[in-house]
């Protein structure tokens, strides 16, 4: 089998954020490539480092006494796990609102503006969202996934260093099942 240079994948991406249950892109909006409605979907900015979406699907091995190897292997329920992680290079108060699950207030004054944790305990469901990203599909066309249930798994840093590297706002969502009939999340790729 010989390979084709074409479908080798590079180049940034871009990372928009909805409400969980926001009007998504349609499919045909791929071809020609239309970008999400800003009114709907919200573009984070820059990035560093990359948008990771990674699907991890654990099996369990099935052993037997008799074989040195295991004969097969089934799927456990429950364990299929798919999270974006990024740096937002933007290190905005609403992207560490975001990255925090909304789980502040924010308010603002002439020439500032502040955000402080919220305070009187935590809601008992957290704000879930949707994200997508934009990027490169293999033939130089685009790629697009969505993530349609998801909730950042808070590790916020704020880091004030002269040492060159960009101080931003880490995130990592992980994706929940929406329902019995809407997939967690889609992959479309623009074909021509």
């Amino acid at each position: 089998m010989s390979g084709n240079p074409n479908n080798v994948v590079s180049g940034a991406g871009k990372l928009y954020v909805a409400v969980l249950g926001a009007v998504e892109p349609t499919d045909a909006s791929m071809s020609p490539y239309t970008p999400p409605d800003s009114t709907v979907w919200t573009d984070v900015g820059d990035t560093t480092g990359g948008i990771v979406w990674e699907d991890d699907l654990p099996s369990t091995d099935l052993t037997v006494d008799q074989r040195l190897r295991p004969i097969g292997a089934r799927y456990t329920s429950g364990t299929w796990a798919t999270t974006i992680t990024v740096t937002m290079a933007e290190a905005t108060l609403a992207n560490f609102a975001l990255a925090l699950n909304g789980l502040v207030t924010s308010t603002t004054g002439t020439g500032w503006s502040k955000q402080e944790p919220i305070v009187g305990g935590l809601p008992p469901v957290p704000t879930y969202i949707a994200v997508m990203t934009d990027g490169s599909a293999p033939g130089g066309f685009k790629r697009r996934l969505i993530g349609r249930k998801a909730l950042s798994k808070p590790k916020v840093q704020k880091t004030f260093a002269q040492d060159g590297k960009i101080s931003g706002v880490q995130a990592t969502w992980s994706l929940f099942e929406v329902s019995d009939s809407i997939p967690a999340w889609a992959n479309i790729d623009q074909t021509a």
